[in-house]
C-alpha cells in the first residue's frame, strides 16, 4: 500500500477522514476491478481535503498491483452497451460543436472499443483506444482491434499533439494519479484540443444522501470529483473548462436496480421481478449523480 496526497493541494495536511477501509486481501481480485460489477461497498480508507474539497482514498494499492488487477478484468456490461453509446454520443456531440467535426479521437479505458465504432460513425476519422484489460482487447470487433492499445495510458504511447478529442467515460476516478493523466493528455492533444469527461459527481444529491452506502464509494475509485474539484485540477494542468453540468444517463431498469443501495439478496429479488415482468430492459434516462465536462487544452 502507498500513501496519497490531494491531487490539487499536493499535501495531506488538510485531510479529514470520511470512511474506514473495509476490505481484505481476499477482495483484491480482477473481478473486483472489472467495470460495472454489482456494487458491493468494498472501499479504501477515504478522506476529504478540507482546503479544496477533493475526496480520495489513502492509502491505495501499489501501481504494479493495480495494473495486474486491471489487466485481468472482464467485460461485464455487454447488455449495457447500447445505453452507454446513447449517453456517450449525447455528450461527444456537444464537444464536437467546439472542435473539428472530422478530427482524431482518443478514448482512455475503452473496453473492447465499442464506442470507437460509434465515434467513426459520428464522422471522426482517426480513432484510438487504450485499455488495460487483456480480455477486452481480445474480444474486440476485428475492424476496431487494430486501433486499440493494451496497457495503461502512458506518454510514450502516442506522439505529441496527435488528437483533436480525448474522452474519459467513468475513468478519471479510477486513475491512481489523475494529475499525471492530465499532463499526458495535455501532451497528446493538439493545441486547443478538447477533452470530454463523464464521471461520478461527489456533490450530487444522491451521493450526499447515501454517504458510505453510495455505489461510488468503491475500491476502484481512488479519487472522487465534483465539477468544482475537477475544474480546479484541470486549471492546474493547463485546461480551460468550456462546459459542465449534470449528465443524463440512459440505462435499462435492470441497471438502475443494480445500482440501488440495497442488500444483495433484495437486489437480486428485484432484478428477478423486473425480468419476470418483462420490463428489465426498458430504457430510462435520468440525472443519476454524474457530471459531464468539456475542457480545452490551453
Amino acid at each position: 500500500m502507498r500513501s496519497t496526497l490531494c491531487a490539487i493541494c499536493a499535501t495531506n495536511e488538510y485531510d479529514t477522514p470520511l470512511y474506514e477501509a473495509n476490505f481484505t486481501r481476499e477482495h483484491l481480485t480482477s473481478a473486483t476491478f472489472s467495470a460495472r460489477r454489482l456494487p458491493d461497498r468494498i472501499r479504501y480508507r477515504t478522506v476529504r481535503c478540507t482546503r479544496c474539497g477533493l475526496v480520495r482514498a489513502d492509502p491505495i494499492l501499489e501501481p504494479q498491483e493495480l495494473e495486474l488487477l486491471y489487466e485481468g478484468s472482464t467485460i461485464t456490461y455487454e447488455a449495457d452497451k447500447p445505453s452507454l453509446i446513447a449517453t456517450y454520443r449525447r455528450y461527444l456531440h456537444r464537444a464536437m460543436r467546439y472542435g473539428n467535426p472530422k478530427g482524431s479521437f482518443l478514448e482512455i479505458g475503452c473496453g473492447d472499443g465499442f464506442f470507437l465504432a460509434e465515434a467513426r460513425r459520428m464522422g471522426l476519422n482517426e480513432v484510438k483506444g487504450v485499455e488495460p484489460g487483456v480480455e477486452a482487447i481480445a474480444g474486440a470487433d476485428p475492424e476496431i482491434k487494430p486501433h486499440l492499445v493494451q496497457g495503461l495510458y502512458q506518454s510514450e504511447l502516442f506522439r505529441a499533439s496527435t488528437f483533436d478529442y480525448a474522452c474519459l467515460f467513468q475513468v478519471i476516478d479510477h486513475m491512481d494519479d489523475p494529475a499525471l493523466c492530465l499532463d499526458t493528455l495535455h501532451l497528446h492533444l493538439k493545441p486547443r484540443g478538447l477533452m470530454l469527461i463523464i464521471s461520478h459527481n461527489w456533490n450530487a444529491l444522491t451521493n450526499r444522501l447515501l454517504g458510505a452506502r453510495s455505489p461510488i464509494i468503491d475500491i476502484e475509485h481512488p479519487y472522487l470529483f465534483s465539477t468544482k474539484t475537477i475544474t480546479a485540477l484541470l486549471s492546474l494542468h493547463h485546461f480551460r473548462v468550456l462546459e459542465a453540468g449534470a449528465a443524463w444517463n440512459t440505462h435499462a431498469l435492470r441497471h438502475w436496480a443494480e445500482l440501488a443501495p440495497l442488500p444483495l439478496p433484495l437486489k437480486h429479488r428485484i432484478l428477478k421481478l423486473l425480468l419476470s415482468l418483462n420490463i428489465s430492459e426498458i430504457k430510462v434516462t435520468i440525472p443519476a449523480g454524474n457530471f459531464y465536462l468539456i475542457a480545452q487544452r490551453i
